[in-house]
């Protein structure tokens, strides 16, 4: 079996709206790349969730990826899943295989040739995709903590009024608050050439540099098909442009969205945030944790929404 193929697959992580989905398209151009742009959902809803994993409820997962990507209205064709069970039966059932099996039969990835996915969320997957593959190798992408509520905020605001009356935009911020603890405990155990931090500014800023950094590190060589905006598509070969901004389309490295959003802050919104900014930094140790601040509205709101969504949140 191909080993890079097999055993160092990439994982791609971060709070929504920070740049998740351009940097998978990033690494995706790369030659020796292969990314899904739909996510699996693999590592929140099938990993160990099937016990006895057997010939039955091999049978059983098959059924539930389809219809769950079926409902995403993501069409899983027979020839996929012909391509998985043959994998399967050719090697043996694991999760760890059943996860490659996702990828061999939709990414098609040549032998010398790596793949991936990204999450985006609040970083419950880096741990179970190291599990699975103890080579595999983790990026997480951050951006500016008042761009990426400012861009959620307006997207729930115009997507679902009921849902912004009740605060539920305000969930991305306990998304950083769980995604910043996510990420500190697992640096604490994972090796130093498994994990690698950047920016979606420094992206932005840097483009040549930062995919440079990250070729680096995943022992790659560079491919300037990285950085060309014409390489950065959809899986049907269409231009792909970003939905990290609600008022206008992004395509591809586009200085303009670094700070769009910073003057449309609120005194309240920006109290909470910088609080959460220096209180739940990446590299912030738990003991320096302090309690949110009481004196400010939108904290009742912010604990309130986080419970009635806490069992749809729990994966």
């Amino acid at each position: 079996m191909p080993s890079e193929l097999y055993e160092k697959p990439i994982l791609i992580v971060g709070v929504m709206r920070s740049g998740t989905t351009l940097l998978n398209r990033i690494l995706n151009a790369h030659p020796q790349l292969y990314f899904f742009y739909n996510q699996t959902d693999f590592l929140r809803r099938y990993n160990n969730k099937y016990d006895p994993l057997n010939e039955n409820t091999f049978f059983k997962f098959l059924n539930d990826y389809k219809l769950h990507m079926n409902q995403l209205q993501i069409e899983i064709s027979d020839h996929e899943i012909e391509i998985i069970r043959n994998f399967i039966k050719e090697h043996y059932i694991s999760y760890k295989n059943l996860y490659l099996a996702l990828a061999i039969s939709h990414l098609q990835p040549s032998d010398n040739g790596r793949w991936g996915e990204k999450y985006a969320g609040f970083g419950v997957e880096q741990q179970r995709f190291i599990d699975l593959f103890p080579k595999g190798q983790v990026i997480a992408i951050t951006r500016n903590l008042v761009d990426v509520y400012i861009s959620n905020k307006e997207k729930v605001k115009r997507e679902n009024p009921q849902a912004y009356e009740r605060g539920d935009h305000l969930l991305i911020l306990d998304d950083w608050r769980q995604f910043t603890k996510n990420w500190r405990e697992f640096t604490r155990k994972a090796e130093n050439n498994s994990y690698l931090h950047i920016t979606y500014e420094d992206l932005l800023s840097n483009p040549i540099t930062i995919t440079k950094k990250i070729c680096a590190f995943l022992n790659l060589e560079w491919s300037n098909d990285m950085i060309d905006e014409k390489k950065l598509v959809y899986e049907d070969g269409k231009i792909w442009n970003a939905n990290t901004s609600f008022d206008y389309k992004i395509m591809g490295l586009d200085k303009n969205n670094i700070g769009r959003h910073r003057k449309e802050i609120l005194n309240d919104e920006l109290e909470l945030i910088q609080f959460l900014e220096k209180n739940y930094a990446m590299k912030k140790s738990d003991d320096q944790l302090h309690a949110m601040p009481i004196n400010n509205p939108l904290v009742q709101k912010l604990e309130s929404v986080v419970s009635m969504w806490k069992s749809a949140r729990n994966y």
